[in-house]
Order: structure tokens, then C-alpha cells, then sequence
């Protein structure tokens, strides 16, 4: 068994995306360690809880229980810690100043060195980095794989910005294999990449794909009227400002929203009297109460950033059922039969509205929906993902001519 070192773009105990579905079935076949994220910015004010931690070198917390679901014919089962170590490295957040940078380096390297030490090493890259950069200048992984799921330089500004795209370039040049989640990361990846494989996201679909239990949650009592949902962070990519004016405009309807908060920009939806903030809520929880909702929505706006993405959460609310309205976004462009596609407010309004009529939700549409998504799962992605490591473990590649040999023709990049 090979070991893999995943260095994941979230921490683990952050809102359950792409890296942990997928570490969690990589684990099967490899010896893996989920490493929480180093970045390439400096410092804000959530990052010194690092340099608190008492211990020195890298934080190991490791638990043993059931991994989750795994296909959809599986039963739901209760969610748990991971069956593998979740290493915090610790490190002075203050990048781009040669000198500490090196430093950092040294500092990193060290803490990760022991996981290094017992032979040959998958290194999974999640994001750019900082500890990818080290990894990198100082080891011979036995295989590199870049995992891109967002357009990550698009978080930030100015010279953190084009160090990002600097080290993710260095990253995808050097990478034996390089996934993307959406088109437009493939499109961006290709110039640097012999090959890039489009891997969209997955769905735990015997998860989301569950019916309204008999006794509904203490909110959804509380609540009169249509209830119009929305699960995930609360990021700036969200059009606020469509939002408000859509909870001002039909004050009947509830808007209700779960997930982390990260933008001061929502205070502006979040403040209408027909909104109703959850919160984060454990995931194993998530869809019982996603299920209550009567429309699901995908309201980003229109940017480099989500230009880039393939919403999971679009995948969750057809799993569950429910009519979804989203921005137009290219890569939900296939299951435009099952999604509603708005930009201006009013297309909001409208879909929204013919959404919420009984025949939404009739049993032949929630079986449409849900038969759209039933063979998208995170079990069949990862075991695509397994297969392409053992194959590219077993061929050695090392050259660009190798690794480009090991993606399906129709990924590779036109000439």
C-alpha cells in the first residue's frame, strides 16, 4: 500500500467538500495522511490559533471509526472522525519576506520529514502552497498529483495573487497527473499540462437522497409559508444584493440559510426579517434538514472565480429532490433539464416562483432530479481517481510523454 500525503486546500474539520470525500476513499487503497492547509498569504487574525498549539512540529490527531456512506446503495451511516492522521503544521504566517520564507521552509519540512522517511510518497496537492513548494524543492515524491478544484489566485489581490498563479504553474509543470473540477480550470491548467483530466465533483447521494421524516425540524414548525433554501459557506461570491431584494420583494416567502459565515457582505440579506440563519450544522445532519426546503438555490455571482467552479451543493439539492435555481454557471450546463438558470433578479423571481407550484414537486419530477445525479456519486470518483494512481504508479511515469499517456484521449490537450 502506497503511502499519500494529501495536502488539502481545507482543513478537515471544515464544511465537507471535494478533499475530504475523496481522502476519505483514497484511504482505502493508501497508507494516507490528511495535511490541513498552509497557505501563501500573510497573516489574518484566524491564523494564530496555530501558534498557540503547544506541541511542537506537527499536530497528529487520529481516529478509527467508519468511514461514511459509500455508494448509493448503501445505508446512511453515522458520521464520524477519520480513519487516518489530520496533521496541522505549524509555521510563522507572514509569506513573501525571502528570509522567513526560508525559514518557514526549514520549519515545515521538519515537521513533515517523518512522514517522508518510510519510502516512496504520493504527494497529493490540493491547492498552492507554501508546504507544496517545500515538498517539492526538497523531496522526489514517487508521484505528484495536482487536484484543482477552485480558480484559487481569484481569492486574493495584488502580489499574494501572482504568487499563487506563479506556484500553481510550478505545481501543474512538475505534477504526473493534474485534475480539475470544472472546464474553465481545464482551460486555464492546459497551457502549463502535457494532459489535464476534467473530474467535476460527486454527490453522497444515499445521504441527500432521503425523504421529509415524519416530525420536521424545530425551524421548519416555525416557519409559515414556502421555505427557499440555501446550504454552504457564505462566501463573497454570493450575490447579496439579489438576495435582498428578493426576501424584500416577496415577504411570504422564508429564506433559509445554512452554513459558516465568511463575509461581512451578507448582512445585507442576513438582516431581512424573512431570512432565517441556521448557522454550520454537523454534515451527517445536513440533509435532514435540506430535504425540508421547497427550493434549493446556487446564487453566485458572475466572476473569475465562479466561472471556475462546479457547485456540489447543486449535485446535493437534486439528490434530495428539490426544484434548484442557480446562476448560470457552464458546468451545471448538463443537467439544465433539472436546473433552472437565472441572472437578472426578475429571472430569479420567476424561476423561483414556478419552482414553488405543487407540480415542483411531483414524485415523477423528484425521481428526474434525483436519476440526473444517482450515478455521480463520490464512490464511483474516487475509485476513477484510485485507478488512475495505480496506473500511474504501476507505469513509473516520469516524463510528460509518460504522464500524458495516462489520461483518456479526450482530455489531453489539443495540439
Amino acid at each position: 500500500m502506497a503511502s499519500l500525503l494529501y495536502l488539502a486546500p481545507v482543513d478537515w474539520t471544515s464544511i465537507r467538500q471535494r478533499p475530504q470525500q475523496l481522502a476519505l476513499r483514497l484511504a482505502r487503497k493508501h497508507d494516507l495522511a490528511y495535511v490541513n492547509p498552509v497557505g501563501l498569504r500573510s497573516a489574518r487574525f484566524s491564523d494564530l490559533r496555530r501558534l498557540a498549539d503547544p506541541i511542537a512540529g506537527a499536530r497528529l490527531r487520529r481516529r478509527s471509526d467508519s468511514l461514511a456512506v459509500d455508494d448509493a446503495s448503501a445505508a446512511p451511516q453515522i458520521e464520524m472522525g477519520p480513519p487516518f492522521p489530520v496533521l496541522n503544521p505549524r509555521y510563522m504566517p507572514f509569506v513573501g519576506w525571502r528570509a522567513l520564507d526560508a525559514w518557514n521552509r526549514r520549519w515545515l519540512f521538519r515537521q513533515l520529514e517523518p512522514r517522508l522517511a518510510g519510502g516512496p510518497v504520493v504527494l497529493w496537492i490540493g491547492a498552492p502552497s507554501l508546504l507544496a513548494e517545500t515538498l517539492l524543492e526538497r523531496t522526489q515524491p514517487q508521484l505528484v498529483v495536482y487536484d484543482c478544484m477552485d480558480r484559487y489566485a481569484a481569492f486574493h489581490r495584488g502580489r499574494t495573487r501572482a504568487r499563487i498563479d506563479r506556484v500553481e504553474r510550478a505545481i501543474v509543470e512538475r505534477a504526473d497527473l493534474v485534475f480539475a473540477t470544472s472546464q474553465g480550470l481545464v482551460e486555464r491548467l492546459q497551457p502549463f499540462a502535457s494532459a489535464v483530466e476534467l473530474l467535476p465533483n460527486g454527490v453522497d447521494f444515499a445521504r441527500f437522497a432521503i425523504a421529509r421524516s415524519a416530525e420536521p425540524p424545530d425551524w421548519r414548525r416555525k416557519i409559515a409559508g414556502p421555505v427557499v433554501g440555501y446550504h454552504g459557506a457564505l462566501g463573497d461570491w454570493l450575490d447579496y444584493e439579489m438576495l435582498a431584494w428578493l426576501a424584500q420583494r416577496r415577504r411570504d416567502w422564508s429564506f433559509v440559510v445554512i452554513g459558516p459565515n465568511g463575509s461581512r457582505r451578507s448582512r445585507v440579506f442576513l438582516s431581512q426579517p424573512n431570512v432565517h440563519y441556521l448557522g454550520p450544522l454537523p454534515y451527517a445532519e445536513l440533509p435532514g434538514h435540506t430535504v425540508w426546503f421547497d427550493a434549493g438555490l446556487v446564487p453566485f455571482e458572475q466572476n473569475d472565480l465562479t466561472r471556475c467552479v462546479h457547485p456540489i451543493k447543486a449535485l446535493e439539492y437534486l439528490a434530495a429532490g428539490l426544484p434548484t435555481v442557480s446562476t448560470a454557471l457552464a458546468d451545471l450546463a448538463d443537467l439544465a433539464g433539472h436546473v433552472r438558470f437565472a441572472d437578472t433578479p426578475y429571472e430569479w423571481l420567476s424561476a423561483i416562483e414556478d419552482c414553488l407550484e405543487p407540480a415542483a414537486r411531483s414524485a415523477e419530477l423528484v425521481a428526474a432530479r434525483r436519476g440526473a445525479v444517482a450515478g455521480r456519486t463520490w464512490h464511483r470518483l474516487g475509485e476513477t481517481v484510485a485507478a488512475r494512481l495505480a496506473a500511474a504508479l504501476a507505469a513509473g511515469a516520469t516524463t510528460p510523454q509518460q504522464r500524458s499517456s495516462l489520461l483518456k484521449p479526450s482530455a489531453k490537450r489539443a495540439a
